[in-house]
């Protein structure tokens, strides 16, 4: 009987250690999540359990955006910077880290790389591996056709196939304010934005030290306090629908943007050129 028991126990540990072995595989293999500059709730509390039990992040006012976009009279309105400003929120790296290009200049290879890496891993929640096929695809899915060889970055490696990040890096949290668009005869749409660029933990300041682009928001939303992530959103919302809101924040950059639309659902825009300039 003694015998019996031992030998349980030590198939007991063995199966054990196992275990513990297999999900350290499992987590190794996982894309890690950076440190994302969002306001002071978003990294500890929102959607952080739900987020593991889902294949990709939720899509909801696209198609509020693309109809917009196919009216018969395109013009600027308070709708399509209500609905640029939410679909901006949710790809909050797609138009942030889009880099400059235009039909005679591709896109920075590490700058490419960097806004591959972080459009495929929000929107696969930070769970799939970054293959040179799913690569080509999200290149493919933003920009089309474009010519380049798989290789190392600034910012990711790349071995046997596979691309990782290489951790170390900030992240940056851009805002965007419409200010013109148009389309033409072929259907290629050009667009202008104010943006807004906070630091990775400028929205967790404290009111005394805080910016003043922090300081006026906090002020229009009457409190000195760090803001949970939708009165933040809404808050600045209500700030870029205001013709003056130039007069309220310091914006950071303009930029223009020239797309086409897409049978993508989720990611319906395909650029074809980005133009950056500061104030």
């Amino acid at each position: 009987m003694r015998t019996l028991k031992v030998t349980f126990t030590i198939i007991t540990i063995v199966l054990v250690l196992c275990s513990c072995e297999s999900l350290k595989n499992e987590t190794n293999n996982q894309i890690n999540s950076p440190q994302e500059s969002y306001p002071t709730d978003y990294q500890q509390s929102e959607n952080i359990s739900e987020k593991a039990n889902i294949d990709t992040i939720p899509m909801t006012k696209n198609n509020d955006l693309v109809n917009l976009l196919t009216t018969d009279k395109l013009e600027l309105s308070d709708n399509l910077i209500r609905y640029f400003f939410e679909y901006d929120t949710l790809h909050s790296f797609e138009l942030t880290e889009l880099p400059t290009f235009n039909s005679s200049n591709q896109p920075d290879w590490d700058q490419l790389t960097f806004y591959i890496y972080h459009n495929f891993a929000q929107y696969h929640n930070y769970v799939a591996e970054l293959t040179k096929e799913n690569f080509r695809n999200t290149v493919n899915q933003f920009y089309g056709e474009l010519k380049y060889q798989d290789k190392e970055s600034l910012y990711l490696e790349y071995s046997n196939g596979n691309y990782t990040y290489k951790p170390g890096d900030t992240i940056r949290t851009g805002y965007h304010r419409l200010t013109s668009i148009s389309k033409d005869k072929n259907g290629l749409y050009t667009a202008t934005f104010d943006r807004l660029i906070l630091g990775e933990v400028e929205a967790a300041d404290p009111y005394e030290i805080a910016s003043a682009n922090i300081k006026a928001i906090r002020d229009a939303a009457g409190t000195k306090d760090c803001l949970q992530t939708k009165e933040f959103n809404q808050t600045l919302l209500n700030i870029f629908l205001n013709k003056n809101y130039h007069e309220t924040l310091d914006m950071t950059e303009i930029i223009t943007i020239q797309f086409i639309l897409t049978d993508n659902t989720d990611f319906p825009f395909q650029y074809k050129s980005c133009d950056i300039i500061r104030y």
